[in-house]
Formats: structure tokens, C-alpha cells, sequence
């Protein structure tokens, strides 16, 4: 009796989810006032401050995690369980599949990036933060001492060419992708090139 309240609650909510995302989903070419858009490659750089030679701060944010797939997909198989009628059959199998439900949900969360940003200034170097869904922050430093350059540089991968800003390290050497999880477009990343430049590297920014 308690596993049959419990599927039935979990349809119903993904019913309900369903029918308000119909009702409230916004038109073809139309969007909210500050709402951030997602171009269809790669995420939006946004400046957050900008001092010419001095100071930048950029953020990109990922695809938003949408939690109403798993609630439909938990609806879905809710329904598919009925149908096959294993509440009746084996409680332990239903346990097991609902958490395994469950820890996909929260893989998901742990590494599902939210945002990344960019931190740049002149006398002491650059962060790099990258947030999660889950509230996770992963924080990575470098001393302007220890940076040589920026490039604009270019990976292939199985389908297609990427493009992606790299930081230049020294001690030891290496590349430092940026904004490795968000993957900006090559028009997105231009600007921040030219003004990170001026700012590492004033004697050779155009």
C-alpha cells in the first residue's frame, strides 16, 4: 500500500510538472527582462567589472540543469512500474531502482557546472572559479609570476574543431584552458583576449 501512494504521488507531480511547463512556456523569440539567453554553441560571456590595463572579471554560465526531466523521466518510470506491477512483486528491486534514481540525480548536481568565471589583475595574477549546481566551488590561482602569455588556441575533437582561450604557465610550463566547461564561441573569446592582454601583457597588447 505504501509503495502504491508512492508511485502515485511521484506521477501526479510529474503530471503537474508537465502541464505548468506548458502553460508557462515562453514563445519562440521572446524573453524575460534579465534573462540571460543561450546562444546555441557555447556559452555567453558576461563582463562583470572591467578596468582598462588593470582589472577584469568575466563569467560564463552553463546550460541550466533542468530539473523537470527528472522529474518527468522519475514520472515516467513511476508509470512503467505500475504498468509492469513490481510494487506488487519485489519490494527490494523497487527500492534498489529508485536509488539508483536518486544518485544519478545527485551526480548530476556534483558535477553539473553551473557557472565559471574569471578573475585577472595586474599585480597579482588570475583566478579561475568554477561553480557547480550542487553549490560545489573549484578555485585555481596563478601568480602573475608565474604566467607567460594568452592564446587563442585550437583542439580537434572527434566532430568538430574547438576553440578555447589557454593561459601560458611557466614553472612548469603548460597550458591552462579557461572556461573548459562552458566552451565560449571564438567571437565570445576575442574580446576577453584583447583586454586580458593589456592587462598581463601591456608592452605587447595591441
Amino acid at each position: 500500500m505504501l509503495w502504491d501512494i508512492l508511485l502515485l504521488s511521484v506521477f501526479l507531480v510529474g503530471i503537474f510538472n508537465i502541464v505548468f511547463n506548458r502553460l508557462n512556456r515562453h514563445e519562440p523569440g521572446k524573453h524575460s527582462k534579465g534573462e540571460w539567453r543561450r546562444p546555441a554553441r557555447g556559452g555567453e560571456v558576461r563582463v562583470i567589472r572591467l578596468v582598462p590595463g588593470r582589472l577584469a572579471e568575466y563569467e560564463v554560465r552553463g546550460a541550466e540543469f533542468s530539473i523537470s526531466l527528472w522529474l518527468n523521466l522519475t514520472a515516467a518510470i513511476a508509470a512503467l512500474l505500475f504498468w509492469l506491477g513490481l510494487h506488487l512483486q519485489d519490494d527490494r528491486l523497487l527500492a534498489a531502482l529508485l536509488a539508483a534514481l536518486t544518485l544519478a540525480l545527485l551526480a548530476k548536481l556534483h558535477f553539473k557546472v553551473k557557472r565559471e568565471t574569471l578573475l585577472v589583475e595586474s599585480s597579482l595574477g588570475v583566478q579561475l572559479t568554477t561553480v557547480f549546481a550542487s553549490g560545489r566551488r573549484s578555485s585555481l590561482f596563478l601568480a602573475r609570476g608565474r604566467l607567460r602569455d594568452l592564446v587563442i588556441a585550437e583542439a580537434l575533437t572527434m566532430h568538430q574543431v574547438v576553440t578555447y582561450l589557454a593561459l601560458v604557465r611557466r614553472h612548469p610550463d603548460g597550458l591552462v584552458p579557461l572556461f573548459r566547461h562552458t566552451w565560449p564561441r571564438r567571437d565570445q573569446l576575442e574580446p576577453v583576449y584583447r583586454d586580458v592582454q593589456r592587462i598581463l601583457s601591456p608592452e605587447t597588447a595591441g
